[in-house]
């Protein structure tokens, strides 16, 4: 059996000796293709001063697209150390806090985020959801990046969160990065 090429050009694929396919190619990730090719990554730069107890809710998003809304990484840093827990599936009305804008990662695209994002301490109005990450963050320590893999998605009114745990007064700053892809 010969694998041609699909393009009519006649070339045939070539096998190596371990009777693997050879193949060159160019690796893109998910979020630069989706950046570059559709204008439809964010990042959403937050900072939070927090004193008001013991699981404050410090950032909220929830998806208001059809596509797919997906976490790809966090930069996060304390002046005091905390540990930080995110939710995933909290229902509810978010309430208080501020409005930050996320910022479109692609200068030449005019696309805007479609996710409703609640920062402060003041977020109220949310219950349950599942925890799906916690870390500890000692303090002054320089900025952490964790990469979550593009692993949290987030369908149309799919809410995500971030805590923080300790009372005490803390300024916890950092980057949420995300894209939207079907």
């Amino acid at each position: 059996m010969i694998i041609h090429g699909g393009t009519g050009n006649g070339y045939a694929a070539k096998v190596n000796a371990a009777n693997k396919l050879t193949t060159f190619a160019t690796m893109q990730t998910m979020i630069n293709h989706v950046s570059n090719d559709e204008g439809e990554a964010y990042t959403l730069p937050f900072v939070q001063a927090t004193d008001a107890g013991a699981d404050a809710i410090i950032l909220y998003i929830k998806n208001t697209s059809d596509k797919n809304l997906v976490i790809s990484q966090i930069w996060l840093s304390c002046t005091a150390a905390d540990t930080l827990y995110t939710k995933i599936g909290m229902t509810g009305t978010a309430a208080g806090g501020t409005v930050p804008v996320p910022i479109n990662m692609n200068s030449s695209s005019a696309n805007k985020a479609a996710a409703t994002v609640h920062q402060h301490t003041d977020i109220t109005g949310l219950t349950g959801g599942s925890m799906t990450w916690r870390s500890y963050f000692t303090a002054n320590a320089i900025s952490q990046r964790i990469y979550f893999d593009d692993g949290f998605i987030l369908g149309r009114n799919g809410v995500w969160t971030l805590h923080a745990t300790t009372a005490q007064a803390n300024t916890i700053q950092g980057t949420l990065v995300f894209f939207f892809h079907d």
